[in-house]
């Protein structure tokens, strides 16, 4: 009998490892696929101010506003593609038809960028028509990649936590790239803005590529691990009876419950606060920048790639940080929070200095600049752009702490059917944030403007701190609650595999 069950336990473990290799093949695809889909994205997404005034002729604040529309919609529609996924359980289906959407859209939009003869409002139409696609297609990419990629590992809180910082840096490399590309074509206008955009289609077939490569492998979906696990508990019982051992150790969440999924969507929901100021990255930032000296876009949009150079560099750091302490989720979060508020505690200090060091002179925008059509004559200060590197730099510190971390609690503490849902919250309420700051612009009137000595820009940054800070109490009083209530899973827990 003990031979027996010795060579079973054997097997099953063998198998096991086997089945292991094969999902990390897949896990690699994935990881290459989000790499070129990132690419995409911020293509579109660093083209949309300068396409917009460029060539549809909008104003500048009407360009942000599509900006900010696109980044709200493509941030809060995988909610609902998780949540479908994990309902029908048809995610790798979900995944690759949103791609091809994507697909579809990046080459309705290089349509539109490189047909001039198009009607002005039919070409508005079709860019407009374009983003809805994507950002659909975002929809059901962006929350059931990530899950899929968490289920192809084991999962033991370490392997989930290092999985979730190699996802972000792979997405951050990404990003990075992107934002060069626009930079340097914009700058150097050695290519038409509008050819950047064919890069999309190409970069997104190269990422339908990988994921139908990883498809080859075997897919790992709960109910496998759920499966591999009771082959192995099945063994391990035998082995388990044979020593007289009637308990059971289950370290799997077995039985979620409907107000802990609550808690979490309220936890996670409180980092709109926190997404607000991540924004400024894209708007009151990029203002700021447009009235630093010297005058350069090339040297502007490389000075707001801080933020992704800050996260490439950090993840290592707090990798080796949480390798050495073991800090929970949620303080992680907390932290990060700081780092935010902090970021506009800098800028609006940086702001007031500008204000006070305005030169008594206009001077013309280079023709570099492309926010406007026409030449707008506008004032600047003598505070030169690279101060702006600490507030970028701890943008980035705040986003390594909070945005992984409630990722990865999204993903641990959610019941285990429910992973891409869980991931999603945390797009969700960054999608609310980007959506919720044209209310509050409009709402802070004369502070925020393009002409900064006109404004207050100052002013608007210390109150996003201000908003800030109060979203950090409340997450703190949520969870307190939460830990009060629920036992944050430690570092070893495992969410599926039950071992005897």
């Amino acid at each position: 009998m003990a031979d027996e069950t010795t060579h079973l336990l054997s097997s099953a473990s063998s198998n096991h490892r086997d089945n292991n290799r094969q999902h990390r093949k897949a896990l690699a695809f994935i990881l290459g696929s989000v790499l070129f889909e990132r690419l995409t994205f911020y293509i579109i997404a660093g083209d949309i101010l300068i396409f917009c005034t460029d060539i549809l002729e909008l104003s500048q604040r009407d360009s942000l506003t599509v900006s900010l529309v696109f980044n709200g919609f493509a941030y809060f529609f995988p909610i609902f593609g998780g949540l479908a996924a994990d309902i029908s359980n048809k995610r790798v289906p979900i995944i690759i038809w949103s791609t091809v959407i994507y697909f579809i859209g990046c080459v309705l939009l290089s349509i539109v960028a490189l047909t001039s003869s198009l009607d002005k409002v039919l070409r508005k139409d079709l860019y407009y028509s374009s983003l809805a696609l994507i950002a659909v297609a975002i929809g059901g990419l962006k929350g059931n990649v990530m899950a899929l990629g968490g289920l192809q590992l084991n999962q033991q809180a370490k392997t989930i936590n290092n999985y979730f910082m190699l996802y972000y840096f792979v997405v951050n490399v990404g990003a990075l790239c992107g934002n060069f590309m626009v930079a340097y074509i914009n700058a150097g206008h050695s290519v038409d803005m509008k050819y950047l955009i064919i890069i999309a289609p190409v970069a997104i077939v190269l990422s339908l590529t990988l994921l139908v490569c990883g498809s080859m492998c075997q897919w790992f979906q709960p109910e496998d691990r759920e499966e591999d696990a009771n082959e192995i508990n099945h063994i391990t019982s035998l082995q388990a009876s044979m020593r007289n051992q009637n308990r059971r150790r289950a370290l799997g969440c077995t039985k979620p419950e409907f107000d802990k999924t609550l808690w979490i969507i309220a936890m996670l929901g409180v980092l709109v606060f926190y997404w607000i100021s991540y924004g400024q990255l894209s708007s009151g930032f990029a203002i700021q920048s447009s009235h630093l000296y010297p005058i350069n876009l090339f040297y502007s949009l490389s000075i707001s790639a801080a933020d992704n150079i800050t996260v490439l560099l950090v993840i290592p750091l707090i990798f080796l940080l949480y390798k050495k302490w073991q800090i929970r989720l949620t303080v992680r979060i907390g932290i990060g929070m700081v780092f935010a508020m902090l970021a506009m505690v800098a800028a609006g200090i940086l702001e007031g200095q500008c204000l006070n060091d305005i030169l008594g002179m206009q001077i013309s925008l280079s023709e570099n600049t492309t926010m406007n059509t026409t030449p707008q004559e506008y004032i600047i200060c003598q505070v030169n752009r690279l101060y702006q590197i600490p507030q970028f730099a701890l943008v980035g510190i705040g986003e390594v702490f909070t945005s992984i971390s409630a990722l990865q609690f999204g993903y641990v503490e959610i019941p285990k059917y429910y992973k891409g849902f869980g991931v999603s919250i945390v797009m969700a309420s960054q999608g609310i944030g980007s959506a919720l700051q044209k209310p509050i612009q409009y709402i802070a009137g004369d502070w925020y403007t393009e002409k900064f000595y006109l404004g207050h820009l100052d002013y608007y940054m210390f109150v996003l701190a201000g908003l800030v800070a109060f979203g950090i109490l409340l997450y703190t009083a949520i969870a307190y609650r939460f830990h009060k209530q629920y036992k944050e899973q430690p570092l070893e827990f495992n969410p599926i595999v039950h071992v005897t």
